[in-house]
């Protein structure tokens, strides 16, 4: 059971990109749980508009994942740096969101839905840290994800319900933070 653990020569590294991961995917998924209850509330959008705002979202995450190919260019370490640092920015930036009127003299969503897409995009780092066991660091990746995920599952509604968007905004810039930190400090490429 501990041998998953063992990663080999590079673990310091692997184990850093892991936390980061975990640290990412915890920021997003806690905007993410609670954006659609969000934009209703604030913005007034039905169930028909909220599944263009999930198509919109759909479409970036397609070309984020053809960034990552173009980004690879400039290495791996580097673009995922360049991404947090987006997520970070953007994490920042949203509390201040004041949304203008569109026509009707409701607030339009659009710049909201541009500023939660942006925490999501993080290109992938771990895949090449141990190529000889990708699929044991691949999967402890995933999993340590996942528990980001769960840990999003319950901090992020909380947060939302008891202490508005803001709480939620400040505490993923948190984790961004600490995992941009992370990738400078203890990450090779």
């Amino acid at each position: 059971m501990v041998s998953i653990f063992m990663v080999g020569s590079n673990c310091r590294s692997t184990y850093a990109t892991i936390l980061s991961a975990l640290l990412s995917f915890y920021a997003a998924m806690q905007i993410m749980i609670s954006h659609g209850a969000w934009l209703a509330r604030q913005y007034s959008l039905d169930a028909a508009a909220l599944g263009l705002v999930a198509l919109v979202i759909g479409c970036f995450d397609l070309a984020a994942s053809v960034a990552v190919s173009v980004f690879d260019r400039i290495g791996k370490k580097r673009s995922v740096l360049i991404g947090m640092c987006g997520s970070l920015i953007a994490y920042l930036v949203l509390p201040s969101l004041a949304g203008g009127h569109n026509g009707s003299g409701r607030h339009s969503c659009g710049p909201h839905v541009l500023r939660v897409q942006y925490c999501r995009l993080s290109p992938p780092l771990l895949s090449e840290h141990v190529p000889e066991k990708r699929g044991q660091v691949m999967t402890l990746g995933t999993a340590m994800t996942m528990i980001g995920s769960t840990l999003a599952g319950f901090t992020g509604p909380w947060l939302y319900l008891n202490l508005e968007a803001g709480a939620l905004a400040w505490t993923s810039a948190g984790a961004i933070a600490v995992a941009l930190g992370t990738v400078v400090l203890f990450v090779r490429e």
